[in-house]
């Protein structure tokens, strides 16, 4: 079962996925620093943010010139998933679901909660029509709902995190879709600008799922490991454009480009 509480463009039909991911329309391969590049948000045409796992930083990379323009650091070493921006401050994700908001100084203040390392909580959304963030857990959450993981929501009035998930999908709901033996681990998710649809990306099934924000599941895309070979982040521009960024352990650090299919 899943649950969710709580332009002229022609726009693909919701039975055809609306991005062609055998063919990117462009590549970035990433500088030495961002090689294990584990979260991304866009924040204008030319201009993408990143975080990478081990270091708290904020890169800001440059996609017309293919390099970082600045940095803001927030914290030494960690284990930093993902980061979204909300209005001027920035808000990263740590493993154990703790969230840091990142001023543009690098002064912060750092949100806790009941989610700990164990959860293995990867991805982070903005949700702005519930003005929330989104919290995914790669790991579980208990050990009987061991085929099944979970989405959080903190909300960005209270700071404070949901007690129960909002979300959640086990193994059970992808036989439907014909995958029966599929393992979905969220590693990073984001809401489409366009159709509020809710995609997911796991890099351990090599897989992209989309679902309405009811929590009906549209589809499941295979990725194609040659080009997405460890993703683990993933953006829309507000027109749609869809970027998804892989770590470097198994080649090449990059972020992939694709347009939605005219």
């Amino acid at each position: 079962m899943i649950f969710l509480l709580c332009c002229e463009k022609k726009q693909p039909t919701a039975n055809e996925f609306p991005y062609d991911l055998e063919n990117p329309e462009e590549v970035y391969s990433m500088p030495v620093e961002l090689d294990e590049i584990s979260g991304i948000f866009w924040l204008n045409e030319s201009m993408i943010a990143c975080v990478e796992d081990n270091k708290g930083i904020v890169y800001l990379y440059d996609l017309a010139r293919k390099k970082i323009q600045r940095t803001i650091k927030f914290k030494n070493e960690g284990d930093f998933e993902d980061l979204v921006k909300v209005d001027s401050v920035f808000y990263v994700l740590h493993s154990n679901g703790t969230l840091y908001q990142v001023f543009d100084s690098g002064s912060l203040v750092v949100y806790k909660n009941n989610l700990s390392a164990v959860n293995d909580v990867e991805g982070l959304c903005y949700d702005s029509k519930n003005n929330q963030l989104l919290l995914a857990l790669k790991g579980q959450l208990h050990k009987k709902d061991k085929d099944c993981r979970q989405i959080f929501a903190f909300n960005l009035v209270t700071k404070q995190l949901s007690d129960k998930p909002v979300l959640k999908i086990c193994n059970e709901d992808f036989e439907a879709l014909g995958n029966m033996k599929i393992k979905f681990r969220p590693s990073c998710l984001a809401i489409h600008p366009v159709s509020g649809q809710i995609y997911m990306v796991s890099a351990e099934a090599s897989a992209i799922l989309r679902m309405w924000p009811d929590g009906r599941i549209i589809d499941l895309a295979n990725l194609n490991t040659t080009i997405f070979n460890q993703p683990e982040g993933i953006t829309f521009s507000p027109e749609g454009t869809l970027y998804i960024s892989n770590e470097g352990e198994f080649g090449t650090a990059d972020i992939v480009k694709f347009s939605i299919k005219e």
